[in-house]
């Protein structure tokens, strides 16, 4: 992979670009009826959702082939207040999965963020994505929280990083995780629909657009159960708003 150029990027690599790279790299977790954000981003979407940030590429040629991003954010949670490293975006192509790939794209955002001085990351990943969490916990990060967002179909564990060590003991750290996971559960199905109330319209018309999304490789009835939501109720409002 000596071919392999790590960037930020340039003006000529488009957002669409981008798009597609997240699209590609994510097909998998679609399949499994995974429901991301970027998936149904336009071009424009992702341009405002990167504002602010910077972003870098894998460019095999003029092809990207994975993406990173990093934004300085300043945060007031009982885990810390002031200024952060966000990282999200972090993508590659299946083809170049298992190579150094991944490795070039973290090594740049790593150089970049050190000379911002700031010394604690944190970023989202999707709850069963164990693998993720394995290797980062071992890097010294703690999960700090459990939420439920309105353009994912996941909950999403928050894992932050402090460079110079956690300041809190594991014990209170998987204390207020375990809290939070408990509450959000409680509170919100994934998409973050509330529990006790009856669905609203609008609640099952982001249940119909959603699953177009993955409609190819799961049924309606399956969608629902994955959700949690009742499969009758939704066939119901079906044939009632869609011709």
């Amino acid at each position: 992979m000596d071919d392999i150029k790590y960037m930020l990027k340039p003006d000529w690599v488009s957002w669409q670009d981008i798009k597609e790279c997240m699209i590609k790299a994510h097909d998998p977790l679609r399949k499994k009826g995974v429901i991301m954000q970027n998936q149904t981003m336009t071009a424009e979407e992702f341009e405002m959702e990167y504002k602010n940030a910077f972003c870098f590429v894998a460019l095999n040629g003029k092809d990207v082939v994975g993406t990173c991003a990093l934004k300085i954010v300043k945060v007031n949670r009982w885990w810390h207040k002031g200024d952060t490293l966000y990282h999200f975006g972090d993508a590659i192509v299946p083809e170049f999965r298992g190579s150094d790939v991944y490795f070039g794209l973290q090594k740049i955002r790593s150089d970049f963020e050190k000379d911002t001085g700031i010394r604690v990351i944190y970023f989202n990943t999707e709850e069963n994505n164990k693998l993720v969490q394995k290797l980062n916990l071992k890097k010294g990060a703690k999960r700090v929280k459990l939420f439920a967002s309105s353009k994912t179909w996941y909950y999403s564990v928050v894992m932050a990083r402090w460079l110079d060590g956690c300041p809190l003991s594991d014990s209170y750290c998987n204390l207020r995780y375990k809290l939070s996971s408990f509450l959000v559960k409680m509170t919100w199905k994934p998409g973050r629909i509330i529990r006790f109330i009856p669905m609203r319209d609008s609640d099952f018309r982001k249940i119909h657009d959603k699953y177009q999304l993955c409609s190819n490789v799961m049924s309606d009835e399956d969608f629902c159960k994955k959700l949690g939501v009742n499969y009758k109720k939704y066939k119901s409002w079906e044939k009632r708003h869609i011709k």
